[in-house]
This record gives C-alpha cells, sequence and structure tokens, in this order.
C-alpha cells in the first residue's frame, strides 16, 4: 500500500449537484492517474455526450416531420398529398403531440432548473 494519504469528500444527499460539465469532466480526468486511462475516459465523455446528441436530434427530426404535416400554413395541403385515412391522420396527431408534450415537459425542466440554480441575494431579516 502507498504512504498517499487518501481525501475523503462526504456530501449531503443531493438529486443534481449543479456543476459545469466540462469542469466535472476535467475535475474526474485528473484524478485518474494513468495517461492512457485519462485518455480512454474522455473519449468515453465524448461518446456518451454523442449519444445524447444523437437521440435529442432524432427526436426533434421526427418532430419536425410530423409538425410539417400540421403546420397551420401548409399542414392541410401536405396531409391531401399523402392521401391518408382518417384514422392514419389522428394516429400522426397523436405521434405529434406525445412528441411536443415530451419537448415541452423537458424544456420546462430545465428551465426550471436554471431558476433555482440562479444565484439570489440573501434577504436581509424583517425584509421579505
Amino acid at each position: 500500500m502507498s504512504g498517499q494519504k487518501k481525501e475523503i469528500i462526504r456530501l449531503e444527499r443531493e438529486s443534481v449537484i449543479p456543476i459545469l460539465k466540462p469542469k466535472l469532466i476535467m475535475t474526474l480526468t485528473n484524478l485518474i492517474e494513468h495517461n492512457s486511462d485519462r485518455t480512454e475516459f474522455l473519449k468515453l465523455c465524448k461518446r456518451i455526450e454523442y449519444t445524447i446528441r444523437a437521440w435529442y436530434l432524432l427526436q426533434f427530426e421526427d418532430l419536425m416531420q410530423l409538425y410539417s404535416l400540421f403546420d397551420p400554413v401548409h399542414g392541410a395541403q401536405k396531409l391531401e398529398q399523402q392521401n391518408l385515412s382518417p384514422e392514419e391522420i389522428d394516429v400522426l396527431e397523436q405521434n405529434f403531440l406525445t412528441y411536443l408534450f415530451q419537448v415541452l415537459w423537458e424544456l420546462s425542466i430545465v428551465l426550471f432548473l436554471e431558476h433555482i440554480w440562479t444565484p439570489m441575494e440573501p434577504k436581509e431579516k424583517g425584509k421579505e
């Protein structure tokens, strides 16, 4: 066993710890001893980020494709060109609304979290 003393950090339980992603990645990377392991860790982080971005991009493309059918300006024309049955249109509309509400939900969570993490001035006693 080496003579190095391990540093222990105690954290209170939180579902999310607000920290910038690059700072977290670099802090974790610097904890890794070997250069080759550091390089592999950074590759893993990039792969995870690209996977998440690809998933969101696919979701957005699906949403936009469905939106084009229900676009208030040209949507009716596009629906006519597709020769879809009313049942098929209902399914597409349900898919569009599902994607739309999922995106709105995710956006509302992000906005809510950004609001919570915005530094606020401390209140003085007796002032609300």
